[in-house]
């Protein structure tokens, strides 16, 4: 999770040096109108655009000036976006919020859409850095219970059956996230985040919580270090919670690739299971490539420790996955999934006389479309699809969940 949100750090560090550089229009070109007033040519309104683009990073009060002034005598959206950039470079966040999200409701090609929607995020954090957003969810497992089945045991054949029901629930995700605005430190990330998911029988209510607080030195703009803590809670009774130190390397090699690398190692401690108290560690690499400016795919690698109170317990695995974000141009539709696959391994598992090696494929799909908003909730549909394979029996799962996701653009 923690790398998923650093190489998504990634993309915004891409972003904002672009935006500062060029012009956010610069796949995407307008032909000013011919509406001007007589009194300026088309050729004189260009010069003057392309005079307030060159002097924006010098003179952002003079930039601002000559957008206002060609947008009272045009209606390009050029110049209206232009404008709003010059706003947000300004501090003048809720004019320029007004200006983008009026920029929306026209056809865009993706990679603009993607830096409005950057701006938006932005002046969201920066005017109230509390955000909320919901879901609703079926999930046809929420325990992860194993099936009802047939075990052996020092010879005996016994029937197992889970403490209960494996069934299909219906259920209400709402998750709650904060992120400190930029403006006030940009080298101090801080941010948190609260999942919560509400089921059908509370006995399955499930709460997540993460945060995390990293330093990132100024010297050295691209490595962050830090302390993350999360807490897993089932029926608002805490199930684990895990403090890490955390290490970070966020790298963009060129326009088209960048790596994310992450260590973090901590201690984990379960209030009703005390074996299984302990130190764990993970490294994960993460290698992102755009393949044109509407399309990228990922690759990521992780080795993960888990030594706990009892031998049988503790473990090491490897996780491999790929995924991908695809999208058209200005229909919007954007695709997005991950396949993943890991293997854990145990010790000798004394009651089952065996070693426990557990392998689990993780597929997850998302489908949106980019340029639909209802009241500035863009909704979604996903998909996972999760299978968990154990040489012990009764710790082997499968479960689908379907969810309707509704994300805060604006």
């Amino acid at each position: 999770m923690l790398n998923l949100m650093l190489a998504l750090l990634v993309q915004r560090d891409k972003l904002k040096s672009l935006v500062r550089r060029v012009s956010i229009l610069t796949l995407f070109f307008f032909t000013l109108s011919a509406n001007a007033v007589q009194a300026l040519t088309n050729e004189e309104i260009q010069k003057r655009f392309q005079y307030s683009i060159q002097v924006m990073d010098s003179n952002i009060d003079e930039s601002i000036r000559i957008l206002e002034e060609l947008s009272k005598i045009t209606s390009s959206p050029r110049i209206r976006l232009e404008l709003a950039r010059a706003y947000y470079f300004a501090g003048r966040d809720a004019d320029a919020k007004v200006l983008f999200k009026d920029s929306l409701r026209q056809d865009l090609p993706v990679p603009v859409r993607d830096k409005i929607e950057f701006f938006l995020n932005e002046i969201d954090v920066n005017l109230n850095p509390l955000s909320i957003s919901f879901g609703l969810i079926s999930d046809s497992n929420p325990r992860a219970r194993p099936k009802e089945q047939q075990i052996t045991l020092f010879g005996q054949n016994f029937n197992y059956k889970p403490d209960s029901e494996v069934k299909n629930e219906l259920g209400l995700l709402t998750s709650l996230s904060y992120v400190n605005p930029q403006r006030k430190n940009k080298y101090l990330d801080f941010s948190f985040q609260l999942d919560h998911f509400d089921y059908s029988t509370k006995e399955n209510d499930r709460t997540i919580f993460r945060t995390n607080l990293l330093k990132r030195p100024s010297s050295i703009p691209y490595v962050q270090y830090g302390f993350s803590y999360e807490e897993s809670m089932l029926s608002y009774e805490s199930l684990y919670r895990l403090n890490s130190l955390v290490v970070a390397l966020t790298k963009e090699l060129d326009n088209k690739n960048a790596f994310v690398v992450t260590g973090k190692r901590g201690k984990i401690k379960f209030p009703d299971f005390n074996y299984l108290d302990g130190m764990q560690s993970s490294s994960t690499v993460t290698f992102i490539h755009d393949l044109n400016p509407y399309s990228k795919v990922f690759f990521d690698y992780s080795y993960e420790t888990g030594d706990t109170q009892s031998d049988m317990y503790s473990y090491f695995s490897n996780t491999y996955g790929v995924g991908f974000k695809w999208s058209t141009n200005f229909e919007g539709i954007q695709i997005s999934g991950k396949l993943s696959k890991s293997n854990r391994e145990y010790g000798f598992d004394p009651l089952f006389q065996i070693n426990r090696v557990d392998d689990r494929n993780l597929r997850t799909l998302s489908v949106t479309k980019r340029d639909f908003y209802i009241w500035g909730l863009r909704p979604s549909i996903e998909f996972t699809n999760d299978i968990y394979n154990s040489t012990i029996p009764i710790a082997s799962y499968k479960k689908k969940i379907y969810s309707l996701m509704f994300t805060k653009v604006f």
